[in-house]
């Protein structure tokens, strides 16, 4: 089958399911295709034609899109986010849950059920007294087949490749080749199927986790499944996803949290309620913190130094810095064209300032000008060659222009820049991930490409 004809194919899989199908993808999508035209004995033609019409209904799609994912789950995975949830954010829940002795946990899009089951596992180290708690952990997935697995709880070695020895003795027992889960454990777990594209929604819960399924969806349907997880949570209730996965993404209702360990949301209380960390007095209004910020850069920027007289960078980025910082509460605030505004006199202030060239891109993607959003990056790029989100942003523009050799362009002049970076080095913008883990992940995706 020709490359305009899979393209055809993948266009009308991801309008009817919402995936996202890149062209590495296509021989995947040929696989699946066939395997479900074989199952429904009818020919791969014929398949697409049901594709196009009303009797692809949900139960079709599930099939569909459970063949397109590529699962992959272990204990503890991202070492980092479990570390901030067993000693940050479990012991804020259970705190706040305490009079009423009751806590809400859900995995979403759980696999074969290692990261509910990990949660449980926290949940009994923070509860010594779990037995006298109303304790919910809920694992969803749209694969039967890994639900049942996951009720099964066996999991072979791969499985405990980031887990201590002592965590796996206390936790788990030998059970042939396999190591079987603590039966106690296990019945704290209820797993279910679901799709967050559609169906119902648990509601009143703590916490989510949701990593790695966004990567396989548009960021039409990343928008509407993100909406459809606030929903389910409950005032001050915590949404982990994998790192990077809302990037581009308006998301409403919820508060990005910044940790050292990863990036975490918040869904806000009200105003009047709402902090971020412990502070001595009554919390800031966000607007008025901005409006703060933003006179305080134009007081700065008052009087601009004379070109190359002493301190003149420094004072024009001390002039820039504060609006940046107001512009960036602003957007969280969703105020955009008053973040704009202060990102524009930030450039006033300064010209050479990277960041608000690179956050006016990002307001303009979100307000839908992609034209606009390209402008910004470009400038971005011309004042500094070696910005990587830049090159990777616009990459992912060109994709879902269809301008596949263009994008392709963009990720390997990423892809030389890193290259060039020691392998652990940070890359600003994309929270835990570093130099090796991106440039390896590139490699990959380009592999994939030459593939086809």
């Amino acid at each position: 089958m020709d490359g305009k004809r899979l393209k055809l194919i993948s266009g009308l899989v991801s309008e009817a399911t919402g995936l996202r199908i890149r062209p590495d993808d296509y021989p995947n999508l040929l696989k699946a295709a066939s395997e479900r035209a074989r199952l429904s004995n009818i020919s791969v033609e014929d398949y697409i034609d049901l594709i196009r019409s009303p009797l692809f209904d949900r139960k079709e799609k599930e099939a569909l899109k459970a063949l397109l994912s590529v699962p992959e789950s272990f204990f503890f995975r991202d070492k980092g986010q479990f570390d901030l949830i067993r000693a940050r954010i479990l012991p804020e829940i259970v705190e706040k849950r305490r009079a009423e002795r009751r806590l809400s946990l859900w995995s979403a899009g759980c696999s074969s059920g290692e990261e509910p089951y990990s949660l449980a596992i926290l949940v009994r180290e923070a509860l010594p007294d779990y037995k006298s708690w109303d304790i919910t952990i809920l694992g969803t997935d749209i694969r039967e087949d890994l639900l049942e697995k996951a009720r099964k709880g066996l999991y072979g070695e791969w499985s405990f490749r980031t887990v201590e020895p002592e965590a796996k003795a206390a936790w788990f027992r030998r059970s042939g080749a396999y190591w079987e889960i603590d039966p106690s454990i296990r019945e704290m777990v209820e797993f279910r199927k679901a799709d967050l594209i559609g169906g119902d929604c648990p509601e009143g819960m703590d916490f989510i986790l949701c990593r790695n399924v966004f990567i396989y969806y548009s960021k039409k349907a990343i928008a509407g499944m993100a909406g459809r997880l606030v929903s389910a949570l409950a005032p001050g209730g915590y949404l982990f996803t994998g790192h990077g996965e809302f990037y581009g993404v308006k998301v409403e209702g919820l508060k990005t949290m910044t940790f050292p360990e990863s990036v975490a949301y918040m869904k806000a209380l009200p105003e009047e309620a709402f902090s971020v960390r412990p502070a001595s007095g009554a919390p800031e209004r966000a607007p008025a913190r901005a409006a703060k910020l933003a006179q305080k850069g134009l007081n700065r920027s008052g009087a601009p130094p004379v070109a190359g007289g002493p301190g003149g960078t420094a004072s024009r980025a001390e002039a820039a810095g504060p609006l940046i910082l107001a512009a960036s509460v602003y957007a969280d605030a969703g105020e955009l064209k008053k973040a704009s505004e202060c990102l524009l006199k930030a450039l006033d202030a300064d010209k050479f300032s990277l960041e608000p060239y690179f956050l006016l891109a990002q307001i303009a993607e979100e307000s839908g000008d992609v034209e606009d959003a390209k402008r910004w990056l470009k400038k971005a790029l011309y004042v500094n060659p070696s910005f990587v989100p830049a090159y990777l942003e616009l990459a992912s523009i060109y994709d879902n222009e269809g301008l596949i050799e263009r994008a392709e362009r963009m990720r390997e002049s990423a892809l030389s820049i890193l290259s060039s970076m020691p392998p652990d080095a940070p890359i600003e913008h994309y929270e835990q991930t570093n130099a090796g883990e991106l440039s390896g992940f590139l490699k990959k995706t380009a592999e994939g490409g030459r593939k086809k």
